[in-house]
């Protein structure tokens, strides 16, 4: 039985599926399966790749086409290990992701770590780099700062039960917040052990249009941790969208004065609305003309957390 299982879904982007499945037979660790999953594909060059793909320790299912969370659960299901990562079909790792994921998952004896993540660098379209966060569920609470293809215990998996398939997009993200609210933590190894493709018409370039929608379904398929984390959520994205320059001695004060009106239960979205036309008064310059607070996402957000779990 091997330690680690490597899912990957694919629908009609076999021209990539080599790359990434190349990425794993040349990981330093090698007690690994990899299970492909081909979600129904319609593209000709795709189904002809798999219907005769041979690569050692690959094996290969095929699903009518049921969308991205059940495939990488039906893949999941298939498989016999204690760890699983997802890596889409565009994706890849670098040689010693599996190695150094794997050694901090099984140092930890008493699993309270519930999945590990790397920093990310991008490529194809763009390249960049993407420092991801250590256990801080507040920041998860607005931003998804976890990778898709971080490594996580089986377990988790199941006491989760699995991918949410109400969501358009943003999966990975709902899946690594229900795994928090069962108590969990993770740890992010800082160097960039993930390759991330950019390219056109890519499903995250899908989901950040409905961005927006997808919270809020996010927020109501985790309620409990939500309304656990709402005052620490809504802090961290005002001190994001408003205080950019926060080493001012009086973005400090208007923070701990919003902090002390959520504390009290008082209607805080009055307070925030001040502090935004406040500072546009005061920043009265070029880029603060150009910044428009009330049409970006954590202002929209703080609202439906207002709604939600203040009032």
């Amino acid at each position: 039985m091997p330690l680690v299982s490597v899912i990957i879904p694919c629908y009609n982007i076999g021209e990539y599926l080599d790359e990434a499945v190349d990425s794993i037979l040349q990981q330093s660790f090698q007690d690994f399966e990899i299970i492909i999953v081909n979600d129904g594909s319609t593209d000709e060059y795709t189904n002809k790749l798999l219907s005769d793909y041979k690569k050692p320790k690959t094996i290969i299912f095929s699903t009518k086409n049921q969308g991205l969370p059940a495939t990488r659960n039906y893949g999941i299901e298939h498989s016999n290990s204690k760890y699983i990562c997802c890596l889409d079909a565009d994706d890849k790792y670098a040689p010693e992701f599996l190695e150094k994921s794997v050694k901090v998952l099984e140092k930890d004896k008493n699993e309270f770590l519930g999945f590990v993540t790397t920093w990310v660098q991008t490529f194809g379209d763009e390249e960049f780099i993407i420092e991801t966060s250590n256990y801080d569920p507040a920041r998860l609470g607005f931003q998804n700062v976890i990778h898709v293809a971080s490594l996580f215990r089986k377990k988790c998996w199941k006491e989760v039960k699995g991918y949410k398939c109400n969501l358009s997009g943003y999966q990975d993200w709902d899946f690594w917040i229900s795994i928090i609210s069962k108590g969990y933590k993770w740890k992010c190894i800082q160097e960039c052990l993930f390759y991330y493709r950019i390219r056109e018409n890519s499903m995250i370039k899908g989901s950040d249009k409905k961005r927006l929608e997808l919270i809020e379904q996010i927020i109501i398929n985790n309620k409990d941790f939500y309304k656990k984390n709402v005052k620490e959520i809504i802090l961290k994205c005002c001190n994001d969208m408003m205080f950019m320059d926060n080493k001012r001695k009086e973005n400090y004060i208007y923070i701990k004065k919003l902090e002390n009106a959520i504390n009290e239960k008082d209607v805080h979205i009055k307070m925030i609305e001040s502090l935004v036309e406040k500072l546009k008064h005061e920043n009265n310059n070029l880029k603060m003309k150009k910044y428009n607070f009330k049409n970006k996402f954590n202002y929209k957000l703080i609202k439906i957390l207002n709604k939600i779990f203040i009032r």
